[in-house]
């Protein structure tokens, strides 16, 4: 994996990594990321982000860019996939969602035609608006902890019995429920 870096290279990696391990990396890089865009721009605050750590977990931007790093890696002996993350976007228009769809289609045939095995990624989160995925993210919080009860605590191994269970459901009013 790492016998086709450089010094260099290798040096950024074992940075990048420590610092992505650290906790104040952590809890306050998005807080900086957002600092970053409003004093340096999109385009430098960019930049700098797609030329460092970036660099080490993606081909680049664009499909183009994919399809010259996988070139780089097929001749490795590594293969590589194209992934899309677009989730965040709140109230996003249908028109929005089809120009993505169009977006994906293209890309997964511009992946494919150097006639190399190719793969693409499609969460399909992408698809679902931010609000929903929200209120689907409170609803499995509350079945856990208010249905389930169940605490997430490294030194309780218990299990959840079935007697246990049916008097959590009761206790939220659902007692109407077969086998």
């Amino acid at each position: 994996m790492f016998s086709h870096d450089s010094t260099f290279e290798l040096c950024k990696k074992l940075m990048i990594y420590k610092m992505m391990g650290s906790n104040v990396f952590i809890n306050y890089s998005l807080m900086g990321i957002n600092v970053a865009y409003k004093v340096f721009g999109k385009r430098l605050t960019n930049f700098a982000i797609e030329s460092t750590a970036a660099s080490l977990f993606t081909g680049g931007v664009t499909v183009a860019d994919l399809n010259k790093d996988s070139v780089k890696l097929e001749a490795r002996g590594t293969g590589c996939i194209g992934c899309y993350v677009v989730e965040g976007v709140r109230d996003a228009k249908n028109s929005q969602l089809d120009e993505f769809l169009d977006f994906s289609l293209q890309s997964i045939r511009d992946i494919a035609v150097s006639g190399q095995e190719s793969h693409f990624a499609l969460k399909l989160t992408a698809y679902i608006s931010t609000d929903l995925m929200e209120k689907l993210n409170l609803a499995q919080y509350r079945f856990v902890n208010d249905v389930l009860n169940v605490t997430f605590d490294a030194s309780n191994d218990s299990v959840l019995s079935e007697s246990q269970l049916v008097a959590n459901l009761a206790a939220v009013g659902i007692t109407d429920f077969s086998k």
